[in-house]
């Protein structure tokens, strides 16, 4: 289950972002994301399932050019931009290392 609360955590984070960049494409599929993990807690679906569900919806996040592995924000203050957009980098890399396909 850490697992999953580790996801949550992640797409909790972007969500908001997403939104108010106008990401409303990977905002739904976060939002998606979420409702699986709350199927997982709730014994709705198997873990086994739900991680299915997770990296089905996971790689829908990811085109060519675009999508999740491009996201980022701007922000006037160079600082600000920079702290944003590393802690994006972190939570896009912990998601892509738990959800990609092998």
């Amino acid at each position: 289950m850490k697992q999953f609360d580790r996801i949550r955590s992640s797409f909790e984070y972007l969500l908001p972002l997403l939104h108010s960049e106008g990401e409303c494409y990977l905002a739904q599929k976060i939002r998606e994301g979420c409702a699986v993990i709350d199927d997982i807690e709730q014994g709705v679906v198997s873990e086994e399932k739900g991680l299915r569900l997770l990296k089905e919806i996971h790689k829908t996040m990811y085109w060519a050019h675009g999508g999740l592995a491009d996201f980022h924000v701007w922000r006037e203050s160079a600082e600000e931009r920079a702290h944003v957009n590393q802690e994006i980098a972190k939570r896009v890399d912990f998601i892509w290392g738990e959800l990609r396909e092998n």
